[in-house]
């Protein structure tokens, strides 16, 4: 009997003392689990933290920065250039030469007007034509008749060179008009060229002189 109850007392004071042993490791394994799910959650928190950080900065950088936005421009429709002349329109003989190279430079008149084709189609804005030069001084009536550039037949009168060199800078509209023909190489009346010829007169004087062309 008295082998039993020291065995027990032994027992419990064993029991007793692995209890006081075991407790404060217990409560130590707690707080360090406590600190160190505390310090893990610090950690995730500074790491979120970061990420967040870094996402505003990038997106603040992106702000100041855009991209570069690409704009295209829309290509403007190429003229339509024609590739010949149209009828009713009027050309002039450098754009006409340019549909029709092998042009002989001869023009149709019909009802005071030129053109370049027999069936009138095509209107011509001719050069040195006799009424438009006299218009600038006048009209024709300002010629008073001058037989040097009003006449019938193939060529005008002789008109000599020293006077036409005087009349260019007198003030007489009439003399003014003269010269501006003669100044010309060639002028068209009523369909007709006449060229600027030099001839001889019988006081052996150099002349002007307009005769129809050939």
């Amino acid at each position: 009997m008295n082998i039993r109850l020291n065995w027990l007392h032994v027992m419990c004071a064993g029991t007793l003392a692995f209890c006081l042993v075991a407790m404060p490791q217990t409560a130590s394994a707690q707080t360090k689990a406590k600190h160190s799910a505390k310090r893990h959650k610090v950690s995730h928190k500074a790491k979120t933290h970061g990420r967040r950080t870094r996402k505003s900065h990038a997106q603040v950088i992106h702000r100041d920065n855009p991209p570069p936005v690409t704009i295209e421009m829309a290509t403007p429709p190429a003229p339509v250039v024609p590739t010949g002349p149209v009828a009713g329109t009027r050309y002039d003989e450098t754009t006409w030469r340019g549909f029709h190279s092998d042009w002989n430079g001869q023009y149709y008149f019909n009802g005071g007007k030129y053109y370049y084709d027999q069936e009138n189609k095509f209107p011509a804005d001719i050069p040195n034509d006799f009424n438009s030069i006299a218009s600038r001084f006048g009209g024709v009536a300002t010629l008073d008749n001058d037989p040097t550039l009003v006449f019938s037949g193939d060529s005008g009168e002789a008109y000599p060179v020293l006077e036409y060199n005087a009349d260019r800078y007198k003030s007489d509209k009439k003399l003014k008009l003269k010269s501006a023909f003669f100044g010309r190489a060639y002028f068209w009346r009523d369909g007709v060229r006449y060229d600027r010829k030099i001839t001889v007169d019988a006081k052996g004087q150099r002349c002007f002189q307009f005769v129809k062309h050939s």
